[in-house]
């Protein structure tokens, strides 16, 4: 089956699974909105990334969520009430495209337009 889920109002970038957790699923978008969906509820909780996203990875513990984005930065977000929220800038010389979390939820890696994988 399809399921919709709206509330981007602009270009949805990516989306991905929370890899504990079926249920909930995170996206980033163009309108520099973050959301994570507990898709048994159909309802999402909001943040701002502060410009252009354009990767998510959520932690294998469903703990956090990590972003990047245009601004060059890694945006490291609390959810379910965790930890509170922290941001990076990552020294990039341009736009960061990708991000991955770790198995251990202890390491997170991004790769960006200057050609540099962190």
């Amino acid at each position: 089956p399809v399921l919709q889920v709206l509330g981007h109002s602009g270009a949805v970038t990516m989306v991905t699974f929370a890899p504990e957790n079926p249920t909930l699923l995170a996206s980033v978008s163009e309108d520099s909105d973050v959301r994570v969906w507990d898709l048994n509820q159909r309802d999402a909780a909001e943040s701002m990334h502060g410009g252009t996203c354009t990767g998510i990875a959520v932690a294998p513990d469903g703990s956090f969520a990590a972003t990047v984005g245009w601004d060059g930065y890694l945006k490291v977000l609390g959810l379910r009430g965790r930890q509170p929220s922290v941001e990076a800038s990552l020294w990039c010389e341009g736009p960061v495209r990708g991000v991955c979390v770790l198995a251990d939820s202890d390491s997170i890696v991004t790769g960006g337009n200057d050609n540099v994988v962190r």
